[in-house]
Parts: C-alpha cells; sequence; structure tokens
C-alpha cells in the first residue's frame, strides 16, 4: 500500500486489512522518506516499507525477506 493515496492513506489501510484479519503480506511504499510514518505502518503490520522508485530487486528482496 502507499503511504498517500487519494481517499485514506496507507496506513489507516492497513488498521482496516488487520481488523479485517488479513492473512497476506503487506508492504508499503512512499515515493518520500518520511521515517515516523514508515515505522507507523510497520508498527500497524506492514512487513516492510519500501521507498519509490521500487526496482524489481528491492520488490523480491521485500517480499522474501
Amino acid at each position: 500500500t502507499d503511504l498517500n493515496m487519494p481517499e485514506k492513506n496507507g496506513i489507516e489501510l492497513i488498521e482496516e486489512l488487520m481488523r479485517q484479519e488479513f492473512k497476506g503480506t503487506i508492504l508499503g511504499c512512499s515515493a518520500e522518506n518520511c521515517e515516523k510514518e514508515m515505522q507507523e505502518m510497520i508498527a500497524k503490520g506492514a512487513k516492510e516499507v519500501i521507498t519509490k522508485p521500487i526496482s524489481m530487486y528491492k520488490l523480491v528482496q521485500a517480499l522474501s525477506g
């Protein structure tokens, strides 16, 4: 999920997914290096947060690590 989206932010989406007991992997992403928000995404349930632009290497590493 992206940190900044039109109708809700990534943190809100992660909270909603966790309330629904989502079992998949949640990855956060952001064009900005906002350390506080990135840490909050992880605290709420994201496996990892990566910054844009997202390379294939970063994506594979995040999903497998």
